[in-house]
């Protein structure tokens, strides 16, 4: 093990410190869509402040999944033509703190970074049954409910493998980590969105995701059950990204019956989640998955 990764709590915390900030034009974004009087072409001023994530947004704007009739040649124009949801989207999955960002993700990074995306997806699409919860928080909150595990893997990446095998083989992720760490990612997650000084909800849920489906609000419930659903066809939507080889045309199998998001007890139960709900959520996020992945590819 490397001498340099850290591996107490006091050390995962200092390491966090040493971490970039929060990317400020995500944050400046998220200011920007919840204001009404903005416009694509501050939108677009904001993203120009980051080059690399620039030339993303423009590469997306003229991707073959667009099929725009003409070339995109600014940034106020890729925004119209991406859409302001998908635009959000994108600078938030660009703002995941990866380790191997502009290198081939390793194996436990590949998953956690698929947790995290369907996650967010889930949870968005489980927020829009009904009209009491806002679908973009859902997403954010979603997307990053997990950023504890990408920030202890990009701070002590050697220690975190060996704890990620115990995570496999069914060992309560919180429960290894702190074994390991004296830490949970719960913590890490909602210490780093603190110090990140970010309004909103997203490290609450952080914090609590773990907790008792009963002791959570319904956004928490929202997320939690968006959690489970991914941890219940890990193995299915894994294949989507290359962990496996057979989930493209493939029905998604039983699943793991500890993660089912409706058992009883569960904050899917408490949505009142149905196994129809769950199969059209699985369809629905195996199209959004297979999409987010060619996106991520194209915007690499």
């Amino acid at each position: 093990m490397s001498k340099t990764e850290p591996t107490t709590r006091e050390g995962i915390l200092a390491a966090i410190d040493d971490l970039p900030p929060f990317p400020p034009v995500a944050a400046r974004l998220l200011e920007l869509l919840d204001d009404p009087d903005s416009s694509a072409a501050d939108i677009a001023r904001a993203i120009s402040r980051d080059q690399a994530l620039a030339a993303k947004v423009l590469r997306i704007g003229n991707s073959s999944f667009y099929g725009f009739a003409q070339q995109v040649t600014s940034l106020p124009q890729a925004v119209v033509v991406l859409g302001l949801r998908t635009v959000r989207d994108l600078v938030l999955l660009d703002s995941l703190p990866l380790r191997s960002r502009g290198k081939q993700m390793s194996e436990v990074e590949q998953m956690l970074w698929l947790h995290s995306v369907g996650a967010a997806f889930a949870a968005r699409f489980l927020a829009m049954r009904g009209s009491w919860i806002d679908s973009d928080a859902a997403f954010l909150c979603g997307l990053f409910h997990d950023v504890g595990q990408l920030l202890l893997n990009q701070v002590s990446p050697t220690a975190y493998a060996e704890v990620w095998k115990e995570i496999v083989g069914g060992r309560p992720p919180v429960e290894a980590e702190q074994a390991r760490f004296g830490i949970g990612h719960n913590e890490v997650g909602a210490e780093a969105f603190r110090r990140w000084e970010l309004p909103g909800p997203a490290g609450a849920v952080a914090l609590d995701h773990h907790k008792d489906a009963n002791e959570l609000d319904p956004l928490g419930r929202v997320v939690q059950a968006a959690d489970d659903f991914m941890h219940w066809q890990e193995t299915y939507f894994g294949a989507l990204i290359g962990k496996g080889s057979e989930a493209g045309e493939a029905e998604p199998p039983e699943g793991n019956p500890l993660h089912l998001p409706n058992r009883p007890g569960s904050a899917g139960a408490l949505l009142g989640l149905t196994d129809v709900d769950l199969n059209d959520l699985s369809a629905r996020l195996k199209l959004a998955l297979e999409k987010e992945t060619r996106f991520f590819l194209a915007a690499a």
